[in-house]
């Protein structure tokens, strides 16, 4: 259960990832992401965050594949995963209550499933 846990997080981590990477690019979709405050592009400045995001969910991902010893993240050290659980936390507890109802509506139920996901990895 755990390492199925474990891949479903990756899965979701990498679509989160490909999203950051789009905006990025330019993608028009700056009402789904960072409060939903840009409508279209986003701004130099939203596109930089968007990035920080992409490499973050790589490295978070890698974190709880590699507490069921999977891939690089097997030889993070241990505080890497608490760090992963606070972000998981973090951003699902933010993409509920956000303003922004498309928002919401997107990345409330997937940052869910990651933070359910990154439980059971950890716990089964």
């Amino acid at each position: 259960m755990g390492d199925l846990a474990a891949y479903g997080y990756a899965v979701l981590a990498g679509i989160i990832t490909l999203f950051h990477i789009a905006l990025v690019s330019g993608a028009r979709w700056g009402e789904l992401t960072q409060g939903g405050r840009v409508k279209g592009k986003l701004d130099t400045k939203g596109r930089i965050m968007a990035a920080i995001s992409a490499v973050l969910m790589i490295i978070m991902a890698m974190t709880i594949l590699g507490v069921r010893g999977i891939g690089p993240g097997a030889s993070f050290p241990a505080f890497m995963l608490w760090i992963t659980m606070a972000i998981t936390v973090l951003t699902t507890i933010a993409n509920w209550i956000t303003p922004s109802a498309p928002e919401r509506r997107l990345w409330g139920p997937v940052t869910a499933f990651m933070l359910i996901f990154a439980t059971l990895s950890v716990l089964t």
